[in-house]
């Protein structure tokens, strides 16, 4: 609803029609829409952030006015929903700036930088709990590009095309909305795949709906283009065959579109990265073996099933790729080796580990010495309904 409501202020109802649709029907979009996490929340804070910037941006009459401010109220409430809708105070730093330059108001320019630049640091010692952490934060950097490469190539060209289509019409009648989408979408996608993990393409969900919104403008625009070049009373509906046909046939062949009800929608659909055994069931099994027990250990290979699951625990993160002591998301320990390991397993009475029945952070020598020398407790298997993207995990 946000989506179409949107594109149709912004441009017109057959593009507000075609953006509502890919929000409506994708797969990825169900897929997310059925998992208890925060992701739509964020494509949904993020579409209204960018259409209120919009009306920010061409406000003549004032500088900052109640559009910057409802964009900002907007990005508090999606940080809090995770951290990564920091993303959307980028993106007003990027408006004011512009805006600032446009209308030649240094004293606005310079007290914008040093405001975002305060809201940033907060924002990031909040997340990352103290200075150390947040310098850590700050330069760690992911080159690895092949997997968004893979991702966005092979399954969602043919809606970058779209987009770019659309990037180009509205260049033409209107470069501050054209500025405004283009740069919110590689804000995101850059901080996605540089900053945050370029293993995991969920994180660059929240420039979705934008380029649904471009999509929809690109088809627009093609199909009044194209029609100019048939000599028909019909030439409106056969462009508009033509395009829809020449940008859909693939998403509805690769099952990218979904028009028929699924029982589950999976969200490993494009890329095979987010693992799903029962983590409730699991978890609901490790608190009563813990139960009662003093200096207990948990042990994981993953930072945030911990305060999710066993909130207060005391745990430590196997991470053999973190050159850090301290993780400088959640602040616990962060061991590399089986040596460490054996360390830290003398410190407590008893303990718990995870471990993941797939390439994970773990070192292989480790993720032997585990399975040969602890007791094994039980094995967790994949979520109801996942049965075709199996997924394990065993305890000990």
């Amino acid at each position: 609803i946000a989506v179409y409501i949107c594109t149709k202020k912004l441009f017109e109802k057959n593009a507000a029609l075609i953006a509502a649709f890919l929000a409506g029907f994708l797969q990825i979009q169900l897929a997310w829409s059925t998992q208890l996490r925060p992701y739509i929340w964020l494509q949904f804070f993020t579409v209204l952030i960018v259409y209120f910037l919009y009306k920010f941006l061409i406000n003549n009459k004032k500088f900052i006015d109640k559009n910057v401010v409802t964009a900002g109220m907007f990005s508090v409430l999606a940080i809090l929903f995770h951290a990564i809708g920091i993303m959307n105070i980028f993106i007003i730093g990027f408006c004011i700036v512009y805006k600032a330059i446009q209308q030649k108001k240094r004293k606005y320019l310079l007290g914008s930088f040093f405001f975002l630049l305060i809201i940033f640091v907060t924002t990031l010692l909040f997340a990352s709990f103290n200075f150390q952490n947040l310098i850590q934060i700050v330069k760690i950097f992911n080159f690895d590009i092949l997997h968004y490469r893979i991702y966005l190539t092979h399954h969602y060209l043919w809606l970058l095309i779209g987009a770019g289509v659309g990037v180009y019409a509205i260049w033409k009648k209107n470069k501050p909305l054209a500025y405004l989408f283009s740069f919110s979408i590689s804000i995101i996608f850059f901080l996605a795949i540089f900053k945050i993990s370029s293993q995991y393409v969920r994180y660059s969900l929240p420039a979705f709906p934008i380029m649904y919104i471009l999509f929809g403008n690109g088809l627009v625009s093609l199909i009044s283009k194209v029609k100019t070049y048939i000599p028909s009373k019909l030439s409106t509906p056969i462009a508009s065959i033509l395009i829809l046909g020449f940008f859909f046939i693939f998403p509805l062949y690769k099952g990218k579109i979904v028009l028929v009800p699924q029982k589950y929608y999976s969200i490993n659909a494009d890329m095979r990265e987010n693992p799903l055994p029962n983590y409730k069931s699991a978890f609901e099994k490790i608190s009563t073996l813990i139960k009662d027990k003093d200096n207990v250990i948990f042990i994981d290979t993953w930072n945030d099933r911990a305060p999710w699951y066993l909130p207060g625990q005391e745990y430590i993160f196997i991470n053999n790729y973190n050159r850090a002591d301290i993780d400088p998301v959640y602040g616990e320990k962060v061991i590399r080796t089986t040596r460490a390991f054996k360390n830290e397993k003398k410190r407590y009475a008893s303990g718990i580990v995870l471990v993941e029945n797939w390439e994970s952070l773990a070192p292989l020598d480790l993720k032997h010495y585990i399975e040969k020398n602890l007791r094994h407790e039980f094995d967790q298997e994949t979520v109801l309904g996942n049965e075709k993207d199996p997924w394990s995990i065993s305890i000990y």
